[in-house]
Parts: structure tokens; C-alpha cells; sequence
């Protein structure tokens, strides 16, 4: 069941990567994308923004030198991931993360 699973997720990754549009840099993306590289594919490629209110990863990674995205996008404009922090096991865990706009 578990090598089931391992393929089936391996077999969805390969078709995002033949689907999507390979890219080097941000601007090779539409707006409401970002360039992401997976670390697992060869190539980058352009992938949708969390939108406001949906949930999202805190786990997106920006490197200026490569002009990429690891692990996951950033939500759209204007919009941070964020959600509530709660200490567990001496590890800081954020909970329920939502693209929100930032109070100033």
C-alpha cells in the first residue's frame, strides 16, 4: 500500500512537471505565478500563488541570486502566509496558515 502511494505521488509530480512551463526566472512566469524549483525535477517551472484566503505552506524559501522559489510559493501580492504559532516540543509549529494581508 505504501509503495502504492509512493508511485501514485511520484506519477502526479512527473505530470505537473510535463505540464506546467519550465522556467529560470520570475519574470519567465505569469504574474500569479512563481518560478519554483522543487529540488526534485531538473528544471524549475511556473506554478500558481496562494490566493487570499486559501491555505498555504510557510515553507516558501526565495533565493535573489537564482531568482527562484523552493519548496513551495508565495502567497499572491500584497499577501503573506501566516497563522498561529504554538511551541510544541521546544518547535516553534505554525498552525492553520492562511494567506492573509498583513496589519501594519
Amino acid at each position: 500500500m505504501k509503495v502504492t502511494l509512493l508511485f501514485a505521488t511520484l506519477c502526479c509530480f512527473a505530470a505537473v512537471s510535463f505540464a506546467a512551463q519550465k522556467c529560470t526566472k520570475q519574470s519567465d512566469c505569469e504574474p500569479d505565478e512563481c518560478c519554483l524549483d522543487t529540488l526534485f525535477f531538473r528544471h524549475a517551472f511556473c506554478e500558481p500563488r496562494y490566493k487570499a484566503g486559501q491555505s498555504c505552506p510557510t515553507a516558501s524559501l526565495y533565493r535573489a541570486e537564482k531568482d527562484l522559489y523552493y519548496f513551495a510559493c508565495p502567497c499572491v501580492d500584497k499577501y503573506e502566509c501566516l497563522g498561529k504559532g504554538s511551541l510544541e516540543k521546544g518547535v516553534t509549529v505554525i498552525k492553520n496558515a492562511k494567506c492573509i494581508m498583513p496589519t501594519v
